[in-house]
């Protein structure tokens, strides 16, 4: 999941990187409709690469958070290490 959050965060600020040539073009012979489409296209896709982020950032809040309980079968095999004596 931490790789899934690195690769989402890093198409984000690749598609973000577009923008300032989008804006860059207009002041070019380019037509105003293909600079707009391109400058929407490419906000359209660093928004839902956001999206993604921040919905792999919450689920590894959530299994921080609600960890995973744990069944033990049979309980009599169970070995504990022995505590420490400041603990």
């Amino acid at each position: 999941m931490v790789e899934m959050l690195a690769r989402t965060h890093t198409a984000y600020e690749l598609w973000m990187s577009f923008l300032p040539a989008a804006i860059i073009e207009f002041q070019g012979d380019h037509l105003y409709d293909d600079v707009f489409n391109n400058y929407e296209r490419s906000t359209a896709v660093a928004d839902r690469f956001m999206r993604l982020f921040l919905r792999v950032q919450r689920r590894l809040r959530d299994l921080l958070r609600f960890g995973v309980p744990v069944t033990i079968n049979n309980p009599n095999k169970l070995t504990l290490p022995a505590r420490a004596a400041g603990s």
